[in-house]
């Protein structure tokens, strides 16, 4: 059967499309004493590329869209597919072979990433032959917009491009696209100078006006190096001109000397620990990180230039809106590379986030669900919040299945209740500790026992063990992955099983007890109080409120008083951090940041003090006891809580930790302990703050620009090695 409909799918496709004739007409040839585009670069290393000429027996040339130092780009179109395609052909010398295998690195990524659509795949590679020399083409995704590809087509045709005659081929001047009438999102693309992210790389990289300065001193640099140049390009597109031109009023060209003076300009002088490590710094400042002035000996020198500001350097923006771009800048124009934002880190910068309501994924908590709920919310409007193309993006993936309206009354013609609806949709499942949200160890365990999961790990075992790159190899990864495949899909149709149970039984045993008196059972409130996420105040209100109304006067009376107490007693709760108890065995440091025990009087004081009993108590906490006992930062600055322990940890190697020198002493004045060494710094906060150690492993998360291993990471030991 699947033979006979790939039969059929075959007879009914579309016959390839034959090659266009390209008249050769009225062509306005160049003067051959002038030299044209690539070949001021060495003709004899660019492939001679005719236009009609039809490569790979599928990709007809039908114009020449640019060139560079290592290669040509062409429009075609792919006879087989009917569409455009733009053909990248690279240079015979091999300097751009790497670039093949990025692409085919890029195209094992995680398709579901955010950032993957925003990086240029490629469609099909393959070899050219030309007197013996070998040469790789990409063939990359075609633009959106396809009526000026085809306008270019017909204008090539009509009007054919100048061009110059040689020995052994045509050189032809690049024909610019019309403008599209819209213009789609930006992508990565151009992978031929890229680097793996997996190692730290020290050669020289980006366009002279986007060098960082790890890359000018001759420094390791990695992806903060990227976080630089995105900084300095979204100023240059921001602002419209170059933030840094580096151009030497003595050579008329950049160079690295008269860049430096720019940045020292703007930024101050560098770390004297950065020019240090910096290979080629002695070329521009001496042992004590001070400038080298020109003299009688080295006139080429250039002085410093007078102080400047990125404040004085932008034009665009007042008040706010300026303070908020500038801060966004300066967190990547750093001297320092650990001191400059990450990518996660840059994506949650109120310059980014000032205007949260036109971000979807800043619509938690059923917001999607109440905006299309809401009257005063039209379907286009909806639309361009959540930024979908239809409305049936919602309706596909975002309206639960679940039916949360008075559907009775509607029959009835009645006025639908909707709140009781809306009590029990929703806080009549979260107040509820036991509804199923994930699988016990014993039931994830039981997979292990379905005749697929038994077969698919017999073939893995079998082939496990295989040589690299053989064969067999090939194959266990492809089993390895759909037995993970599988597990997942079983594990998901269990999971969907049992809620699907809990939502048919459970409304019976709520009703059950309901019509008993009780709302809250005793196995619900012993739940809640095992795992600490209510105050004894908290449970008394849920005790006192949700109760059913009583049938005497007298006793409705009572209920009615018991739960005006429960609020009053309630109101002296102080909310905030959430307490939880210390683990067994371990001992609570001594808290010297707030010695005194008289009442709170502010609000500074009730988020210090929930503040101290969280790094103090708590497992794995979110904010950083080094921070906290800081008392030359703001209160908020003090108590800031990050949105995990695994970016509180990246903040603490890298705020912290790496500022130490190995044997220079400091203290933790939340425990009031002096730490003679940074190894004691760490001992002491993995030991009584919550699992920092000498071990923790750094994650820095890209989605930039850098190709490679999209999440890289470094520890603590390898970022010494490097340096």
């Amino acid at each position: 059967m699947a033979g006979l409909l790939k039969w059929a799918k075959s007879a009914v496709r579309r016959a390839p499309s034959p090659p266009r004739q390209y008249s050769n007409v009225k062509i306005p040839f160049i003067n051959p004493s002038e030299k044209v585009e690539e070949e001021n670069f060495g003709i004899e290393r660019y492939y001679p590329a005719h236009i009609g000429d039809v490569l790979s027996s599928r990709y007809q040339i039908v114009g020449k869209l640019g060139f560079g130092n290592s290669s040509t780009v062409w429009l075609a179109r792919d006879l087989q597919a009917h569409r455009h395609v733009a053909v990248k052909i690279f240079t015979n010398d091999g300097q751009n072979t790497d670039e093949i295998a990025i692409y085919k690195h890029i195209s094992q990524g995680n398709k579901s990433r955010l950032g993957y659509r925003y990086v240029r795949t490629a469609l099909d590679s393959f070899e050219l032959m030309n007197r013996g020399d070998i040469k790789s083409d990409n063939i990359l995704h075609l633009i959106e917009d396809n009526s000026i590809l085809a306008a270019f087509e017909e204008s090539e045709i009509a009007q054919p491009s100048p061009r110059k005659k040689a020995v052994d081929r045509e050189i032809y001047i690049s024909r610019t696209l019309d403008m599209p009438e819209s213009i789609g999102e930006p992508v990565l693309c151009d992978f031929g100078n890229a680097v793996y992210g997996t190692k730290l790389n020290d050669d020289d990289a980006y366009p002279d006006v986007y060098r960082c300065p790890e890359v000018m001193l001759h420094l390791p640099w990695s992806y903060s190096a990227d976080i630089w140049n995105v900084g300095v390009m979204i100023w240059d597109i921001f602002e419209g001109k170059h933030l840094f031109s580096g151009q030497d009023p003595n050579r008329g060209r950049y160079t690295t000397r008269a860049h430096l003076t720019e940045l020292i300009s703007v930024l101050g002088p560098p770390p004297l620990e950065l020019i240090k490590r910096g290979k080629r710094s002695a070329e521009w400042f001496d042992g004590n990180g001070k400038w080298l002035e020109p003299d009688e000996n080295e006139p080429e020198r250039l002085p410093l230039l007078p102080s400047s500001s990125f404040e004085a350097a932008e034009e665009n923006l007042n008040g706010k809106d300026k303070e908020l771009f500038l801060n966004f800048i300066k967190s990547m124009l750093q001297w320092e590379p650990e001191k400059r934002m990450t990518a996660r880190e840059l994506l949650n910068d109120p310059w980014l986030t000032r205007s949260q309501v036109t971000k979807p994924y800043v619509l938690r908590d059923g917001a999607a669900k109440a905006l299309n709920e809401s009257p005063d919310v039209s379907d286009s409007v909806q639309n361009l919040v959540l930024q979908h193309a239809s409305i049936d993006t919602f309706l596909k993936h975002y309206l639960g299945r679940n039916i949360n309206v008075d559907v009775q009354n509607i029959h009835r013609g009645l006025e639908p209740q909707k709140a009781l609806m809306r009590f029990a949709c929703s806080m009549s499942r979260s107040i509820d500790p036991r509804r199923p949200w994930k699988l016990t160890p014993a039931q994830s365990a039981s997979f292990n026992n379905l005749p697929c999961i038994v077969q698919l790990s017999k073939i893995a075992a079998h082939l496990s063990g295989s040589p690299e790159g053989s064969r067999r190899e090939v194959r266990y990864q492809k089993v390895q992955k759909r037995l993970t495949s599988e597990k997942a899909r079983q594990r998901r149709l269990l999971l969907l099983e049992i809620v699907d149970r809990y939502k048919k039984e459970q409304p019976v045993i709520d009703s059950e007890r309901q019509l008993s008196g009780k709302m809250v059972d005793e196995d619900v409130r012993g739940a809640l109080e095992r795992s600490d996420h209510m105050t004894p105040e908290q449970l008394l209100l849920v005790d006192a409120v949700l109760t059913l109304p009583e049938t005497s006067l007298e006793r409705e009376s009572q209920r009615r008083i018991a739960a005006i107490n429960a609020v009053a007693a309630y109101c002296g709760v102080e909310e905030g951090v959430t307490f939880r108890r210390s683990r067994a065995g371990r001992p609570v440091p001594p808290i010297s940041a707030v010695k005194d025990e008289k009442p709170l009087r502010s609000e500074a004081d009730i988020m210090l003090r929930h503040a101290i009993s969280s790094v103090t108590t708590d497992k794995r906490p979110t904010i950083c006891f080094a921070c906290l006992g800081n008392p030359n930062l703001t209160i908020r600055e003090r108590v800031v809580s990050f949105s995990s322990p695994g970016c509180l940890t990246r903040h603490f190697m890298r705020k912290h930790v790496r500022r130490l020198g190995v044997d220079e002493p400091t203290e933790c004045r939340i425990c009031d302990v002096r730490l003679e060494h940074r190894m004691d710094f760490q001992n002491h906060a993995e030991k009584f703050h919550g699992g920092f150690g000498e071990g923790t492993q750094c994650i820095f998360d890209i989605g930039l620009a850098r190709v490679g291993a999209v999440r890289t990471t470094f520890t603590e030991q390898r970022m010494k090695k490097s340096q």
